[in-house]
């Protein structure tokens, strides 16, 4: 069993910066990658790599990704049924990454993600002697 991050040893100086994003902004952007991926072609990916390698293809470690085993074996859904199902999927995974994340200690959350404030982080004084190395 691990012990939580701020109870393990470390070799170097370490600080844990958690992303923060709204549950609903997360929800949307689970959404929006799916579709973006499905009409990117994820589809006609599977469907090759089936055809490749038939049932083998669920075996692999990679196919055990979120979203390969549900297009493998919904050929007749379509589209946005495809890709709902899929973002369903995905956004629960994320909700309990949220979940085990919020338990474990952070030192620093970003929420806003822009180049500002991750820079205003970077130079707190706790960082300044690691970014001056």
């Amino acid at each position: 069993k691990q012990k939580p991050l701020h109870l393990q040893p470390v070799l170097f100086p370490a600080f844990v910066i958690r992303c923060h994003r709204e549950p609903q902004d997360l929800k949307d952007r689970i959404y929006k990658r799916v579709y973006q991926l499905i009409e990117q072609g994820w589809q006609e990916e599977v469907s090759q790599l089936k055809i490749e390698y038939a049932e083998k293809l669920l075996e692999f470690q990679s196919f055990k990704a979120i979203g390969y085993k549900t297009i493998f074996n919904n050929d007749e859904f379509n589209t946005s049924l495809l890709a709902d199902k899929i973002a369903i999927e995905t956004w629960h995974y994320a909700k309990k990454q949220v979940t085990w994340y919020a338990k474990e200690h952070t030192d620093y959350i970003v929420e806003k993600y822009n180049e500002n404030e991750i820079q205003e982080i970077l130079q707190e004084k706790n960082f300044k002697n690691i970014l001056q190395r």
